[in-house]
């Protein structure tokens, strides 16, 4: 039998150069026009056919150029719009770039005018990121014309085309360079009477799209190893004042010029709570570290992971601080420390910790932390233990390092308050020292961030604060150290992080952005992106075949009981345009005006006799593009229940947000942190079976301000003051007892009716003991009499406006009138405004003495309800000692 063999067939020969450049005719033409471009670009530089036709070949290049990009941008975005998202998205293009560069210069200057040697200098600049594009393009279309004559053809011409590639970088970097500082030279150029007064402003626009340029990140690169250079010269000792500050002040200029763009983005995942910059002591913090869950991660400036790190938390990270290898991380209640991603300390709050920021080691002395907790404290650790306590006015909401480093020995802490107070105080090593604090008198939002900044260039840092109702505020300090007020802005929306110049505007949770810019504004990706989903949106809403989605959006709301006036400020923020708003109470509670607020509220009647219902029923029609609401609301203590909120924004198809608020028996009490214990005093006891945690829950429903979780200890104490009338409350409680003291027998009535409800609810039986304290019903009244005294006046002074007024009109002039009257005329546009802004106040004060009046013979076992008639009349012509007689003989 013949041995068989099998031959695999030749290999089939690829196609001739000619074949393969007819195959692809458009990269070909992009071929052919860029070689014409290196062509005329080499006779332009090397003018050997003499200087007029070296200026011809200077406009050929550049319009070869700009055919070249616009068959490049014809591949890459072949279906024509005329939309502004698909403009939008040509201006993300390179090819359109250039097509746009060529046009610039091509038009410039008339060909006579390129041969004079002051602009001969600009148009080589010009032409040489127009030559060395089209030659680095080129080349990558050349290897593979000369792979289809033969895998070793034309050994030079390869390589010197690999020579060329193996230099990309460099290349790239000097076509940057050229792209730069063009810029400066179109100036020049207009100062010296040659230029175009519309070419600068041009340029710059084709710049900022360089710089934003997402495949070619080159110009970005230069421009900051150009300001690195530049500082690190300025700072040498030996440099002039003069420059360095002249130097620095043009830094910060062009930096503001900069369009914002992403460096890198991750993908999507949980969402991220905090953001911190951190890296090794003594180099520049410039590695990212996020917060997403219980989890961390860390990135290079590039966009790198280089840590993801499990710190196992039960719950969500609230706060975190990087200092070098030292993490710090908070959770609602629990603080934990990691050094090199190991366990190190560990402490458990007895109230929300809000942020934390860190004290730098300082010999042997180990970092210091320190907590912002609600409970208007702010808790400095050693270790795992607790050291001190500082009490603040208000609770804390951000911590900020002075200065940066702790300012003077490095120990200093600005911190913000929820209800908007700014202080620093000073972290000794056993105490701590109050250097100022800034009352919050104009009623502003609570501050949400803080940041330290040489904004004036004197070398001086000062303070930067953002807040929740849009308020950017910028501090100075005297020469007394004592802080001014040198600029204020109000935005749209609440500033939930603030750096340098850089403001972060958002109505989600807070995080940290950066980057150059005024204001931090919607990245150009984004907006195209934004444009081409609406117009795809608008398309197939109109198809007959499309379903229709629930849209989503946040809210971002907050309840705060406001101390000066006594009432409850609602805040709404929403992603997009508020379109209504519908408030719903079960509750008595009162609707108080609000100078930001320009919605339209209008009224519902409402049966509150009904077994469920309501009290107020207020819908607020918003004007166009509102994405904020704040609204005022006052509560009466004792009446207790939910006030509703439903948010519809103008979204299609319609859809609507509930958000619940409980207004507690004790609303207008809030937490201090001690109370004057030489008042007199009625007392409440409570004993029974019940655990720590039941009581504890009994007194979150009662009283604002207290922690859900269950404080640790046997025995909890809090201490509270009524924000209206200010008188105090003292609660102390264990397992199986509870002692609450006030100086207002209403707080101790409503404290017991509520009380004894709840624990029959749980089948609790309770032993419940009172004192009652005759003086404290006397001291009660005269804390209540300059309030009725005001409003007493302010009242008549109101009734009197018209009839002073219309006696004005029919004499022609007040000058006939006693001075008290002549000043209600004056006053009487504040006066009715001031009448205006406190409805039902002198009502609700005669509901307060009423109250007492009944909570007194309450306690002795009297029904003195038949005589409430007989202390109206009294109120009605009101005499303090009258008052206080009819309440004794009573």
């Amino acid at each position: 039998m013949a041995d068989t063999e099998t031959r695999s067939p030749p290999p089939q020969p690829g196609p001739g150069p000619v074949q393969f450049m007819l195959a692809n005719k458009v990269e070909t033409a992009m071929w052919l026009s860029r070689l014409f471009t290196v062509y005329c670009s080499v006779l332009f530089i090397l003018p050997v056919l003499g200087l007029l036709e070296a200026a011809n070949f200077y406009q050929r290049a550049l319009l070869a150029n700009a055919l070249t990009s616009a068959l490049r941008l014809h591949q890459r975005l072949p279906r024509f719009q005329l939309s502004r998202a698909f403009l939008a998205q040509a201006l993300q293009e390179d090819s359109c770039h250039y097509l746009l560069y060529s046009l610039i210069l091509v038009n410039s200057y008339p060909i006579t005018s390129i041969l004079q040697s002051t602009l001969l200098l600009f148009h080589y600049m010009g032409i040489f990121p127009v030559f060395l594009f089209s030659l680095l393009h080129a080349t990558t279309y050349t290897k593979k014309v000369l792979d289809t004559v033969g895998p070793n053809s034309l050994a030079f011409v390869r390589n010197l085309l690999d020579k060329l590639t193996a230099n990309q970088q460099n290349i790239l970097k000097f076509i940057a360079c050229n792209e730069i500082f063009l810029m400066p030279a179109t100036v020049f150029l207009l100062f010296s009477g040659q230029g175009s007064l519309l070419q600068p402003f041009i340029y710059y626009r084709f710049l900022t799209l360089r710089y934003a340029s997402r495949r070619n990140p080159y110009c970005r690169t230069l421009f900051t190893e150009l300001r690195v250079l530049l500082e690190h010269f300025v700072m040498k000792p030996s440099c002039p004042a003069f420059f360095r500050r002249m130097c620095l002040n043009s830094i910060a200029f062009i930096s503001r010029l900069a369009p914002t763009g992403p460096v890198f983005k991750t993908l999507p995942g949980q969402k991220i709570t905090r953001l911190d910059l951190g890296g090794a002591l003594g180099t520049p913090q410039e590695k990212i570290f996020v917060a997403a869950g219980s989890e961390v991660r860390g990135y290079t400036k590039k966009g790198k992971q280089f840590l993801s790190f499990e710190a196992n938390l039960a719950e969500s990270i609230k706060a975190m601080y990087v200092s070098g290898a030292d993490l710090f991380v908070c959770a609602s209640y629990i603080y934990n420390h990691y050094c090199d991603c190991k366990d190190q300390d560990y402490y458990l709050s007895g109230d929300k910790i809000n942020d934390i920021v860190c004290l730098p080691a300082e010999g042997p002395v180990r970092i210091v932390p320190v907590l912002a907790c609600q409970d208007r404290v702010l808790r400095v650790l050693q270790g795992s233990e607790l050291n001190y306590e500082v009490e603040v006015s208000g609770p804390p909401s951000v911590l900020e390092l002075n200065s940066k480093d702790g300012g003077s020995g490095a120990r200093e802490v600005l911190y913000g308050t929820a209800d908007g107070k700014l202080g620093l105080v000073k972290i000794n090593e056993t105490s701590s020292d109050q250097r100022w604090e800034l009352d919050n008198e104009k009623k502003k939002g609570g501050i949400l961030c803080i940041d330290t900044f040489d904004i004036l260039g004197d070398g001086v840092r000062e303070i930067l604060v953002g807040r929740d109702d849009g308020t950017v505020e910028v501090y100075g300090l005297d020469s007394s150290s004592e802080p001014t007020l040198r600029f204020e802005h109000v935005l749209s929306e609440s500033v939930t992080s603030i750096q340098g110049w850089v403001t972060g505007l958002t109505t989600e949770p807070q995080q940290e952005e950066a980057g150059p810019g005024e204001e931090m504004k919607m990245s150009q990706e984004t907006q195209n992106k934004v444009l081409q989903e609406r117009e795809k949106y608008q398309q197939t809403s109109q198809s007959s075949t499309a379903l229709s989605a629930v849209p989503v959006f946040s809210v971002n709301d907050k309840l705060t009981l406001c101390q000066d006036d006594a009432s409850y400020s609602l805040t709404l923020e929403v992603q997009t345009a508020i379109d209504n708003l519908l408030l719903q109470s079960d509750v008595p509670i009162d609707l108080l005006d609000v100078d930001k607020n320009s919605a339209v509220v209008s009224f519902s009647e409402c049966d509150s006799e009904q077994p469920n219902g309501n009290f107020l029923l207020a819908t607020y029609r918003c004007q166009a593009n509102t994405t904020r609401l704040e609204l005022k609301v006052r509560s009466i203590e004792g009446q207790y229940g939910t006030l509703q909120a439903y948010i519809t924004p103008r979204l299609q198809p319609k859809t609507c947000q509930v958000r619940q608020y409980q207004i507690k028996p004790l609303s207008l009490h809030q937490r201090t942190h001690s109370i004057d214990q030489d008042r007199p005093m009625n007392t409440l006891t409570l004993i029974g079976q019940f655990s720590l945690a039941e009581i504890h829950s009994w007194v979150v429903f009662c009283l604002p301000e207290v922690p859900e979780k269950t404080p640790a200890g046997e025995t909890v104490t809090f201490y509270f003051q009524n924000t209206f009338l200010g008188t105090q409350l003292e609660t102390t409680y264990s397992k199986g007892e509870g002692n609450f003291k006030s100086d207002n027998i209403s707080t101790i009535s409503i404290l017991k009716d509520v009380l004894s409800k709840e624990a029959t609810k749980r089948k609790i039986n309770l032993n419940i003991s009172y004192d009652i304290n005759e003086e404290s019903v006397s001291h009660t009244l005269k804390m209540i009499h300059p309030k009725l005294e005001y409003q007493l006046l302010l009242a008549k002074k109101v009734q009197l406006i018209d009839a002073l007024k219309e006696l004005q009109v029919h004499e022609g002039n007040a000058d006939f009138l006693i001075p008290e009257y002549r000043s209600i005329l004056d006053e009487s546009t504040h006066l009715l405004e001031e009448y205006k802004k406190q409805p039902a106040h002198l009502e609700r004060l005669y509901g307060m003495i009423t109250d007492l009046f009944i909570d007194k013979f309450k306690f002795k076992g009297q029904n003195v309800k038949t005589k409430v008639s007989m202390l109206l009349e009294i109120l009605d012509n009101y005499d303090l000692n009258s008052l206080m007689n009819f309440f004794n003989e009573a």
